[in-house]
């Protein structure tokens, strides 16, 4: 749901809709998993610390991927 805020326009009941149907999570289940961190704060926490690790291998990776751009280099003609 993370990476979809940030790269679509949908709003946030259709982003979550669309994660769950992809991930075969119901409504029901991920309020449970909303109600079992929230009653530990520091659960939170750990898991916002793991997205970020999540989220930087996955553009580290991203990068990996993309075609390398080389500056312009200028040919010296001869005098």
């Amino acid at each position: 749901m993370t990476i979809m805020q940030d790269t679509t326009s949908l709003n946030q009941a259709q982003i979550r809709k669309d994660v769950l149907k992809k991930h075969n999570f119901s409504e029901e289940d991920y309020s449970k998993t909303i109600k079992y961190y929230n009653s530990d704060p520091e659960r939170w926490n750990k898991f916002f610390d793991k997205v970020l690790v999540y989220l930087q291998d996955l553009q580290a990776e991203t990068k990996r991927h993309e075609p390398l751009i080389l500056p312009k280099r200028y040919v010296l003609k001869d005098m």
